[in-house]
């Protein structure tokens, strides 16, 4: 067995760095951007379970049709869990990220530490982590609910919500066109809103637990499929999120022309098309967020790939980037958060009181 110090969550304030005092800024509005109740997250964690079934067997858990949650919100197509996941983890774990395996990858050490988190609200992070501090940040905003508690050479966590998104995009603005492209924009208006027309799933939360697509998946097939009818002009898409607030995450699919030197960005719940943007240019999703109640308008987002959940500045053919930035040394990997462990505790009185934390046998060692 391994000795583990446990840490009540009264972390002080000297761990609480002024320069990572930035890392939660509370906007306003509730929904997808408030900490979920108990019961709330009970419902995420369940979510996520059947969720790992059906990633991992590609057979629905038994229940997983009838699923729901209770507050309306949380069954919205904008409603992100995973991507919420790995945003969280990738904050404080520089590990966390791996631009080059798929988000829904059930066998990466990604996917393992985003289970933990949604399943349990378990958070890792290596004492030589230069994002060890982003960690205790987050456990000192979470309040009382937490605990935390060193193992071995790893700092760990329970009960700390998912984190806001606070990064933000660089404003874009549109660009004129001549009248030619402008009837090319039309038609891709018209087919994006035909593809919207398409029917989808009722409850797109519960296809993804049945071996069904998410809303924009559905939408991006159906939008790429009648553009190739349609269309003569080469042109290519790419599937992003526009991540927002702890759990928001618009499907957003870039349409560009490169040989007129222009894209848009399409939302993939409504069909709504953006203005033209000049090919290059920073992706800008805001005005296609504002058009959802679920999004305040007073707050970041920011664009990530739907494949890997890494960030995308812009179509450029630049590298994905992890969430942590470029730059960051990595630490040696360590065990998988998700690894059985047993473990000891000490209370205040400095006695050994040992404590079994359980692990599901499914995670890889």
């Amino acid at each position: 067995m391994k000795a583990t110090t446990r840490i009540r969550q009264s972390v002080g304030a000297a761990c609480v760095c002024a320069a990572m005092a930035s890392v939660q800024a509370q906007p306003g509005g509730g929904g997808l951007y408030s900490i979920p109740s108990e019961a709330t997250k009970q419902e995420i964690a369940s979510w996520a379970q059947r969720y790992r079934v059906m990633r991992l067997t590609g057979t629905p858990a038994s229940d997983a049709a009838t699923f729901a949650f209770s507050q309306p919100v949380f069954n919205s197509p904008l409603f992100s869990p995973l991507y919420s996941a790995s945003r969280t983890t990738a904050i404080v774990n520089a590990t966390s990220a791996d631009c080059e395996v798929p988000i829904e990858s059930p066998a990466s050490t990604a996917a393992a530490l985003n289970a933990a988190f949604l399943e349990s609200g378990e958070l890792q992070t290596s004492l030589e982590d230069p994002l060890l501090a982003n960690h205790l940040v987050a456990v000192e905003e979470a309040g009382s609910n937490t605990t935390l508690w060193v193992d071995g050479s790893f700092l760990l966590s329970q009960g700390v919500p998912a984190l806001l998104e606070t990064n933000g995009v660089l404003l874009n603005t549109f660009v004129v066109v001549d009248g030619e492209t402008t009837i090319i924009l039309a038609d891709i208006v018209r087919i994006s809103q035909q593809a919207a027309s398409v029917p989808r799933a009722a409850n797109p939360v519960v296809a993804q637990l049945v071996g069904g697509r998410s809303a924009g998946q559905d939408f991006c097939y159906n939008l790429e499929t009648l553009l190739s009818m349609s269309m003569s002009e080469p042109m290519f898409t790419r599937r992003m999120i526009a991540t927002f607030g702890r759990y928001g995450g618009l499907p957003v699919i870039e349409v560009a022309i490169p040989i007129r030197d222009v894209y848009v960005l399409v939302d993939a719940v409504s069909g709504r098309v953006s203005p033209p943007y000049q090919m290059g240019t920073p992706f800008d999703a805001t005005e296609l967020l504002t058009q959802h109640p679920e999004f305040d308008n007073e707050s970041a987002h920011r664009l990530v790939s739907s494949s890997t959940g890494c960030p995308v500045l812009s179509d450029t053919k630049t590298p994905e980037t992890p969430p942590t930035g470029p730059g960051a040394p990595l630490p040696t990997p360590g065990p998988r958060v998700a690894a059985r462990m047993d473990a000891f505790t000490r209370n205040s009185d400095g006695q050994a009181e040992q404590m079994d934390l359980q692990r599901r046998n499914h995670y890889p060692n």
